[in-house]
């Protein structure tokens, strides 16, 4: 058995926060260092498939810590063998994810993700879009240079 990781936070957890159960139906707990937390679960089966229920109950989790406070949400699969592993996830890597936090801290973050079920559904969707020569300019997005994504330090 293994533990699905949703996200990281600064403690503390306010109080008010209602976490729904995780993936697969299990409870949602946390792991601490030093300030830090991490919200995981366990995972029965950590090498099936995610799908659209699994992907909604890690979204729902994440949504919930960060309807109260910042977060570095993680992605769907990020898994540790152990709760304590966990644990020296946050020890190792606390200054760089405390600095990440502080920066996330008042900001909030929206995505919008479609699931098209068949071909028609994207044909439709393109036919009631608004036609370009209608639409209003928008001014195109500077080349500043992309990030890694990376939330661990480099090791040399």
């Amino acid at each position: 058995m293994s533990y699905q990781l949703y996200c990281i936070f600064r403690q503390p957890l306010p109080t008010a926060v209602e976490i729904p159960d995780g993936v697969g139906g299990y409870r949602v707990f946390t792991a601490h260092y030093n300030g830090l937390g991490a919200a995981l679960s366990k995972v029965s089966e950590p090498d099936q498939a995610a799908d659209d229920s699994k992907l909604l109950a890690h979204e729902k989790v994440v949504e919930s810590f960060h309807r109260h406070l910042a977060v570095i949400p993680l992605r769907y699969g990020c898994r540790v063998e152990c709760p304590y592993d966990a644990v020296i996830l946050l020890r190792e890597n606390h200054d760089a994810y405390s600095a990440l936090l502080r920066k996330l801290e008042g900001m909030a973050g929206t995505g919008v993700q479609v699931l098209l079920d068949s071909p028609m559904v994207g044909a439709e969707i393109d036919r009631l879009a608004i036609p370009p020569e209608k639409s209003s300019p928008v001014p195109p997005f500077s080349r500043a240079p992309r990030s890694s994504g990376n939330l661990s330090p480099n090791r040399a």
